[in-house]
């Protein structure tokens, strides 16, 4: 008992009073679930629900930028004057408008071609690249919008879920007052517990009582009480404070 400075004897109902009081907190705590309980379970069935919809969301914008990768393949095709591509994977991250400004005078990223081929590859933006860029656009956004909703439930069920712990904080330190409260008005007798951890009661009468040791971490234990009787307060004892209920 490093922390209990001084050591109470209790008569033997103290253990039955604080029982009493432990079934009342079991009580109220089960009473609090259950008001929380109908949120919750709303909450997690509608986190669930929103699972398969962005999981699907998820495949659709991958197939749609797959798909733009391999429609944008067939910009390799267009060559410069000097006979290289005028285009290389790294271009696909361009967007297509950007694209389309940057070759309206025949030249892109150091490399000329003729009015021909641009013709060509504006035709080949217009026509392939444009659509498939607005499908991955538009699966971009679904995703996102999914995302941001399931983002904002998960807010609100962690906001439920600190209401509750709030409190349940709440309801164990009201019940843990009238545990000491009650522990406190029962005490017959105190002692001081030397540095050794030792301490005396002298003439009390033999029969049952319980041992109390006021600190932070309190513990009772009963005990029967003869001639010269010797009792030892461990820190695996139980303590008579009530905890959060899981």
């Amino acid at each position: 008992m490093p922390e209990a400075t001084r050591i109470a004897i209790l008569d033997s109902t103290a253990s039955r009073k604080i029982s009493q009081i432990h079934d009342l907190y079991t009580r109220s705590a089960d009473s609090l679930r259950r008001t929380f309980a109908d949120s919750l379970a709303a909450l997690d069935n509608r986190l669930a629900g929103q699972a398969k919809p962005i999981v699907r969301a998820e495949k659709r914008l991958k197939s749609a930028q797959n798909n733009y990768a391999v429609v944008f393949r067939g910009m390799s095709a267009f060559t410069s004057f000097g006979g290289n591509p005028i285009f290389d994977s790294s271009d696909r991250k361009v967007r297509t408008k950007e694209l389309l400004e940057e070759i309206s005078d025949r030249f892109y990223r150091g490399k000329a071609f003729s009015l021909e081929t641009g013709g060509q590859i504006r035709r080949m933006i217009r026509t392939k690249l444009v659509p498939a860029e607005r499908r991955v656009s538009h699966s971009r956004s679904i995703l996102s919008r999914l995302k941001k909703d399931r983002k904002a439930q998960q807010a609100i069920r962690s906001n439920v879920a600190d209401q509750i712990e709030a409190a349940t904080a709440q309801l164990v330190d009201q019940y843990n007052r009238r545990v000491v409260d009650r522990l406190e008005g029962a005490v017959i007798r105190e002692a001081t517990i030397n540095p050794a951890g030792s301490f005396v009661f002298d003439r009390v009468p033999a029969g049952r009582y319980n041992l109390y040791t006021p600190s932070s971490k309190p513990k009772l234990v009963e005990v029967v009480v003869g001639r010269h009787t010797r009792v030892r307060v461990l820190s695996e004892d139980v303590s008579p404070l009530v905890q959060p209920t899981t």
